[in-house]
């Protein structure tokens, strides 16, 4: 049997997939960049030997908010995006019922106040659940993550370590699994 708007999932999925990969692409052109800057500057600008090993060290590890909200800055746009996937797929796939709802609602609102009040709530539901899930789900998604896999960080954050390396920035890239999270 065939899923209902299957095309339309499939699209969503790859499009999860394709801001992971964006993601790690801007990641590895910001260290290529910062490994630009370093080569032309006098000192280094960051130096990412350092920047790297104070990812890693938990008594540091805090030092780095301009990181982590240059990080946030590049997840706002795929939040919101997931926001409108969310509600459009959720009105296709999930909701019939609660669509026809909101179409009968609306089409008797002319002389109904409970038709107008059932449509203004419903389409406030709707709206709302396609705001506040996946926001819930990446929130969620990552301290999940980050408590009980993080081991998937520590490879991600060994790729740029060994990316850095790869193109010269001199860093030795630190162990792939993440034991030194202290959770």
């Amino acid at each position: 049997h065939r899923i209902p708007h299957s095309p339309a999932l499939l699209y969503g999925i790859f499009d999860v997939g394709a801001a992971l990969v964006f993601f790690t692409l801007l990641g590895g052109t910001l260290i290529l960049a910062v490994h630009i800057a370093n080569q032309l500057a006098a000192v280094p600008v960051i130096d990412l030997q350092t920047l790297f090993g104070d990812i890693r060290d938990p008594a540091t590890r805090g030092d780095y908010w301009w990181l982590y909200l240059t990080i946030f800055s590049t997840v706002v746009p795929t939040a919101l995006h997931l926001m409108l996937a969310t509600l459009s797929l959720g009105l296709c796939l999930f909701w019939n019922a609660p669509k026809t709802a909101i179409l009968w609602s609306v089409a008797h609102m002319a002389n109904n106040d409970w038709a107008k009040w059932c449509a203004t709530f419903l389409l406030s539901v709707f709206t709302t659940l396609a705001i506040v899930l996946p926001v819930a789900v990446m929130v969620l998604g990552g301290h999940a993550l980050w408590t009980h896999y993080p081991w998937i960080g520590g490879w991600y954050l060994w790729g740029f370590e060994w990316w850095a390396d790869f193109i010269g920035a001199t860093v030795t890239p630190g162990p792939k699994a993440i034991e030194f999270l202290d959770v």
